[in-house]
């Protein structure tokens, strides 16, 4: 609840608007004979987006982010007004909000070696950005240099095969029909797969 003038004390009333427009919170079920969540911990990849997120279990709760889901059926937790449903372990579906649904899939996190960063290396050129991105491996890690957008030079961090972030942007490599790679790709909360051609 917003107000212009003073500090104000809306006592019960933001509640009760919530639970208006929204319905009451969902009650919690018993935990007892059910699977442990820790069942259900691990990396997940968006089928659509490509974005990662990780569930982590702790004292009988699944957790995302820190933050605890409500479990209100034997495969289904909410958080928020958001339903997470899980078909199996490596295998969920968010029905947001606003009505869009997403699937995520369990995907093993990886941590490549240098020989296999170098793979990456290279100069990739995007029309649509009009920028142009030199790849290469610098002390162990692999460094994305920019001129167009996203300006400047990153430090990506591995997130799944092919895959890697840096402040929030998924960074991904494709492969052609040969198995070798010949674009890049980005995608963020907002923009999704930008694609970059391998030129060198």
């Amino acid at each position: 609840m917003m107000c212009n003038g003073a500090v104000q004390k809306f006592g019960a009333l933001p509640a009760d608007v919530a639970e208006a427009l929204l319905g009451p919170e969902p009650s919690p079920v018993s935990a007892t004979g059910l699977p442990d969540p820790a069942a259900y911990a691990g990396q997940f990849v968006n089928s659509r987006t490509g974005m990662a997120v990780t569930l982590t279990a702790d004292k009988g709760e699944l957790r995302q982010n820190g933050r605890a889901l409500t479990r209100v059926a034997e495969k289904r937790w909410q958080r928020g007004d958001d339903v997470y449903t899980f078909a199996s372990a490596d295998k969920f579906q968010v029905e947001a909000s606003d009505g869009n649904r997403f699937d995520y899939v369990r995907t093993a996190p990886v941590t490549p070696t240098t020989a296999q960063l170098a793979e990456y290396s290279g100069t990739y050129v995007s029309d649509e950005a009009m920028a142009r991105y030199t790849v290469s491996v610098v002390d162990g890690k692999l460094k994305v240099a920019t001129v167009g957008w996203p300006d400047g030079d990153a430090t990506v961090s591995p997130a799944y095969k092919d895959a890697f972030t840096a402040g929030g942007i998924l960074v991904r490599f494709r492969r052609g029909a040969d198995g070798k790679i010949n674009e890049l790709s980005f995608g963020d909360g907002r923009m999704r797969d930008l694609r970059a051609a391998r030129v060198k």
